[in-house]
């Protein structure tokens, strides 16, 4: 019985050295008493971490102009203009997509991206296969983005870059 509360001590004296830095409050200890004497004793912390992900939410806020689509992974890049996207603080997005406007929401977690219930505006326009393209990309297509100073990266599930833009 000895040999197996001194092995719990030992794991347990090394696994909060092996620990690192990470954030814990404060917590009471527990004294597991097996024996008759405190050296058959094993003490017990509770410990509570934090963990966040890393989101550039803040980045995000304002209007980006979107310079280049790629509709698949080994599809040519196309070039849009007269398109751009305004994140605004309330998760909500409005825009443009070359002819039509645009208004929808999205949501932040991470580095993962989702965009909502996007509705546009339905007037006949030249290039109206490009813009029904960014339209159906941005809502069924986008889910993670990086921002690089001034440029942002709209991204699919494999990470291959569906749109870039630029910060107006």
């Amino acid at each position: 019985m000895k040999g197996l509360f001194a092995f719990l001590l030992v794991l347990t004296i090394g696994l909060v050295a092996c620990s690192g830095s990470k954030h814990y409050s404060a917590a009471p200890q527990y004294i597991i008493y097996g024996g008759d004497t405190l050296t058959d004793s094993l003490l017990l912390y509770e410990m509570e971490f934090e963990a966040r992900q890393h989101s550039d939410f803040d980045k995000l806020i304002g209007s980006w102009d979107v310079k280049t689509m790629r509709r698949q992974q080994r599809a040519s890049l196309e070039n849009l203009s007269n398109v751009y996207i305004q994140f605004k603080t309330d998760s909500s997005i409005s825009g443009k997509g070359g002819c039509n406007s645009m208004s929808g929401r999205f949501t932040v977690k991470g580095t993962s991206i989702k965009f909502h219930i996007i509705v546009s505006t339905k007037m006949a326009c030249a290039n109206l296969d490009k813009e029904n393209a960014f339209f159906r990309l941005l809502q069924s297509t986008v889910s993670a983005y990086t921002v690089e100073g001034k440029t942002l990266l709209l991204r699919d599930g494999a990470s291959n870059i569906l749109f870039e833009c630029e910060k107006r």
